[in-house]
C-alpha cells in the first residue's frame, strides 16, 4: 500500500512540476520586438519642417519667428523657437548653418540690409545659447531681395519682416 501511495505521490508531484512549468512559460512575457530603426537625418530635418532645396535644407520661419516693424528682437515665442530649433540641429550635429534675415520694403536698403543681418544674429544667438556652435552658423542680412509676399498690405510686410535657416549642402 505504502509504494502505491508513494507512486501516486511521486505522480501527483511530476505533474505539479510539469504544470507550474507550463503555466510561469505561458505567463512569460513574449519576447521583446527588435528596436525601431532610428529615422534617418533627412526624416529628421523634415519633421523639423526643413525641405530639400538645390542648395540643401531650408527652413523658412515666417509664421513662427517673425519681428515687428523696424525691430531685431525676438518676442517670447520666437525665442523658444530658436533655441528648440538649435537644440535639435545640434543633436542631429549639424556643422554648417547659414540664418538669412530678410526685412519688408520700408525703409532704404541700406537700413533693411543692417536690419535683416541683426534679426539673423538675434536668432543665431538664441541658437548658440541652445548647443549650437557659433563656429558653425553664418549670419546673413538679406534686406528686402527676397520677400515672400509683396508689401502692400502690413500683413504682408509682417511676412517678410523674418529669417530662414538653410542647412548647406555638405
Amino acid at each position: 500500500m505504502e509504494l502505491h501511495w508513494m507512486a501516486s505521490r511521486r505522480a501527483c508531484l511530476l505533474g505539479a512540476a510539469w504544470g507550474s512549468t507550463w503555466l510561469l512559460a505561458a505567463c512569460a512575457a513574449p519576447p521583446a520586438p527588435p528596436p525601431a530603426p532610428a529615422p534617418s537625418r533627412e526624416e529628421q530635418l523634415r519633421a523639423l519642417g526643413f525641405r530639400p532645396t538645390d542648395e540643401g535644407w531650408e527652413l523658412s520661419i515666417a509664421g513662427r519667428m517673425l519681428f515687428d516693424s523696424d525691430s531685431d528682437v525676438l518676442d517670447a515665442e520666437g525665442q523658444a523657437t530658436a533655441e528648440r530649433l538649435g537644440s535639435q540641429l545640434a543633436q542631429l550635429q549639424i556643422t554648417r548653418v547659414r540664418i538669412e534675415g530678410h526685412s519688408d520694403s520700408t525703409g532704404s536698403q541700406a537700413y533693411n540690409l543692417g536690419l535683416s543681418l541683426r534679426r539673423a544674429q538675434a536668432v543665431q544667438r538664441a541658437m548658440v545659447a541652445a548647443g549650437l556652435r557659433d563656429a558653425d552658423i553664418q549670419t546673413v542680412g538679406l534686406g528686402k531681395a527676397a520677400p515672400v509676399n509683396d508689401n502692400r498690405t502690413p500683413e504682408q510686410r509682417q511676412q517678410n519682416r523674418r529669417v530662414a535657416i538653410v542647412l548647406p549642402a555638405q
